[in-house]
């Protein structure tokens, strides 16, 4: 069964918020209020008629009290809309229910003065006022619950004024006709308060939503001026003219103008050539867009802007555009920062390693569609590691600029300079001509980097070497090229600083077989083909054998025994000169642990070995299991040591000093020779090279240098130690000269371990050596 509610079928109950209750009342006076001049003109018009049509009659005095009473509800009606009309803000939410009360009040008594005025015309049963009865019966009610809608209550009373006061008089009437018409206006009178409950339905509804409506629209309003006041981006609208309508004070300051001078301005004006082509092309198709990039130049300065917007519709017309701008400079300008460092260097300016490798392609793929050859130059600073161990990075940093614009002028607009990275360009001499043209251009590269750089108070030597391969000479890719070119340049390093070198077969032969050793060698350190040998040094004074040097062998399965001198570089270059080192340490401390007590080893440090961090973790190791006198061992560096990574050096040789062990100084006056290198360390020993020893007889500056450095050893407290000495007059030089120690093929070469004396087998060199000391001892003797 339904759930019929007649109050709400009735009186349009309608759910109304508690917070909105006191707002739709006080719309329902206002919209009453509105139809005052209607319901007064109405009123008005049908008092005057009745009044006409009734003149001189018996009953026109009584007419003429009904038109009285109509006059004075008329007028009421005129000062309450009035009052609202001079002070429309007076009305409050509070005022709005007492009014309604007194709508229903006022309506109650209209109602009973039309059924009263409708009774008597029935009553008077006068033919013209029966011809009025109906048409102003129906008029009234319907005029009346159309001008009511909006109080359903209100409506009711007057509906049931008017239809009660014909009740009454069909009550007084003997006529049956009149009968039938009672139950036709019960049913239109219940009909006309139904449409009057459903119109207040929709008015409570359209108010409601009138004001959700305002409220978004204050919301709205509120989001936009905090965007406007606080965002990057700003408003705009134009109309279909294009021209700019409620321009916003961030529009007016983004284009530095004022705000009454923009207002009405084309918008396609604040651009130039095909931005404003463009821009006028979007606009022109009635559409929307998004996200249009285009510059714009404001006081003299260029910016980016991105632009988007939507056509906006009046009256089902085009009316325009309103959209969004903002400055987009900023991240136009990141996004060009961001490419740019993409290919090229973030130091130099120079061309990156990925952008220099993508040109090359194109020069390889153009020297195979039209032969055009080309010039690939790899350019490498000569000691520039010293700069920043000695100058610092920034003074590195300045040098690496200074190369990169030297460079960069001997090169031609069709040429591309990069950098692969470290201290490490490349050139890309493009269109080449005739080899002769890349000899040239090396040779100017060579030059340019010769002249001295001032950086601040420093005065530094930027020199730099060259290898250099021609396409397709020297390859027609370009893994190949930049092979061959770092060949040539591997060469160039090893003539000396300061030159250049193009590649040539050899030298990739040369690579192929440093590859072999480095591959063989490798194999050696895993199948136990390396052994040591050990060279004697004699005492000056008693020339008996105070320790030995250890020599490191390398002896292949096929009896074959290679000295270090064709692998050791390999192994400092590939790294494997730290296991191979390691080895020489363990072996030869091992080794000494069998010998007398009274003999020393010396081993030979390199320089990569000192920057190893495990090198002392190693010493210590190898000590603990030999149970050997820290004293007995000697470490022999070159000067290459201290002239790389020099306090990491220093503090490995401090730390090894510490441990117990000796520390001797190798080659000596091979190098730069510098007596910095004596002040900077406590060496407990100085090794003259052979250079000096084999031409001492012949050259008095030889002899002259090695007295030198024995008297220097002398007043620094430091032992010598002849290398290469192979005759007699040398031995009789060096000793008048004071040297310490002597080493060399007079006294024996290097010897397998398993040749040597062990502990309790005290001799002058060992059984081995006595075919050679007996007689020196003999011709010391005769001396």
């Amino acid at each position: 069964m339904l759930d019929f509610d007649i109050r709400k079928f009735f009186l349009g109950g309608v759910t109304v918020p508690h917070d909105r209750e006191d707002l739709v009342r006080l719309e329902q006076v206002h919209a009453y209020i509105a139809m005052i001049p209607a319901v007064t003109l109405a009123m008005v018009i049908i008092s005057l008629t009745l009044t006409v049509l009734n003149w001189g009659g018996v009953f026109w005095p009584v007419y003429f009290a009904f038109c009285y009473a109509l006059f004075v509800k008329a007028f009421l009606l005129v000062r309450l809309w009035m009052g609202h009309q001079q002070k429309p803000i007076a009305l409050k939410y509070s005022e709005a229910s007492g009014i309604l009360k007194r709508i229903s009040f006022h309506a109650g008594i209209s109602g009973v003065i039309w059924g009263l005025l409708i009774a008597f015309l029935v009553f008077d049963q006068n033919s013209l006022n029966m011809a009025i009865v109906g048409g102003l019966l129906i008029g009234l009610m319907c005029f009346g619950a159309f001008a009511l809608s909006i109080a359903p209550h209100a409506s009711m009373i007057y509906l049931i004024g008017i239809s009660s006061g014909y009740f009454l008089a069909l009550l007084a009437v003997s006529d049956p006709v009149f009968y039938w018409t009672a139950p036709v206006l019960a049913a239109f009178t219940l009909i006309l308060q139904r449409a009057v409950a459903w119109n207040f339905g929709r008015f409570v509804e359209q108010v409601l939503n009138y004001k959700n409506l305002e409220e978004s629209g204050e919301v709205i309003s509120l989001l936009l001026h905090d965007f406007e006041t606080h965002s990057a981006d700003w408003l705009w609208e134009v109309n279909a003219q294009g021209q700019l309508s409620r321009v916003s004070m961030r529009f007016a300051e983004a284009v530095c103008r004022p705000r009454e001078v923009v207002e009405g301005a084309s918008f396609l004006d604040f651009f130039e050539g095909e931005s404003a082509e463009r821009l006028e092309e979007l606009m022109s198709n009635e559409r929307s867009f998004r996200d249009a990039i285009v510059p714009v130049r404001i006081a003299g300065e260029t910016h980016w802007w991105s632009i988007s917007a939507r056509p906006r519709e009046e009256h089902g017309e085009f009316a325009g555009y309103r959209g969004v701008c903002s400055d987009v400079t900023q991240e136009r300008d990141a996004e060009a920062r961001v490419a740019y460092m993409a290919h090229f260097d973030a130091l130099t300016g120079v061309a990156n390693r990925a952008h220099f490798a993508s040109e090359l392609e194109k020069a390889v793929d153009q020297l195979k569609s039209n032969g055009e050859e080309f010039a690939l130059h790899c350019i490498d600073l000569d000691d520039f590691k010293g700069v920043n161990d000695v100058h610092g990075h920034p003074a590195g940093d300045e040098l690496l600029k200074t190369v990169a614009r030297r460079v960069n002028a001997c090169i031609t607009a069709n040429d591309l300079i990069g950098r692969q990275g470290g201290d490490e360009f490349v050139v890309l001499q493009r269109k080449l001509e005739s080899h002769e043209d890349a000899y040239l251009m090396a040779d100017f590269i060579c030059d340019a980097l010769l002249e001295p750089i001032q950086l601040k108070a420093n005065r530094l030597l930027a020199t730099g070497s060259i290898g250099s391969a021609i396409a397709p000479l020297d390859g027609d890719d370009a893994a190949t090229l930049l092979k061959h070119a770092d060949l040539a340049l591997y060469s160039a390093k090893k003539s000396g600083r300061g030159c250049s070198r193009f590649f040539e077969p050899t030298m990739d032969e040369e690579a192929r077989r440093r590859s072999q050793i480095e591959q063989e060698l490798r194999a050696a350190l895993r199948s136990n083909e390396l052994e040591l040998h050990f060279q004697p040094l004699i005492d000056v004074k008693t020339m008996e054998t105070k320790g030995y040097e250890s020599l490191l062998r390398w002896r292949r399965p096929n009896g074959e025994v290679i000295m270090p001198s064709e692998f050791i570089e390999i192994a400092e270059t590939t790294g494997l000169i730290i296991p191979l080192g390691e080895w020489v340490i363990r072996t030869a401390i091992a080794e000494a642990a069998t010998w007398p007590d009274h003999v020393t080893v010396a081993i030979n440090l390199s320089p990569i070995q000192m920057t190893n961090p495990s090198l002392i973790s190693t010493v210590v190791s190898a000590l603990g299991a030999s149970s050997l006198n820290p004293a007995r061992v000697e470490f022999e560096i070159t000067e290459s040591v201290l002239l790389e990574e020099t306090e990491v050096n220093l503090k490995t040789l401090h730390t090894l000093r510490d441990l117990g062990a000796k520390i001797a100084l190798d080659d000596f006056g091979t190098g730069f020779s510098s007596l910095n290198y004596l002040r900077a360390f406590p060496f407990d020993k100085i090794k003259i090279d052979k250079c000096f020893v084999g031409e001492m007889e012949e050259r008095q500056d030889c002899r002259a240098i090695i007295k030198a450095v024995m008297s220097l050893a002398r007043e620094l407290n430091m032992r010598t130690t002849a290398e290469g000495v192979e005759n007699d007059v040398q031995m009789n030089m060096l000793r008048e000269e004071g040297c310490s120690e002597f080493q060399g093929f007079l006294f024996s070469r290097a010897i397998p371990a398993s040749e040597l004396p062990r502990k309790n087998a005290r001799t002058a060199v060992g059984e081995t050596l006595a075919h050679c000391v007996v007689p020196l001892k003999k011709r010391i003797g005769n001396g």
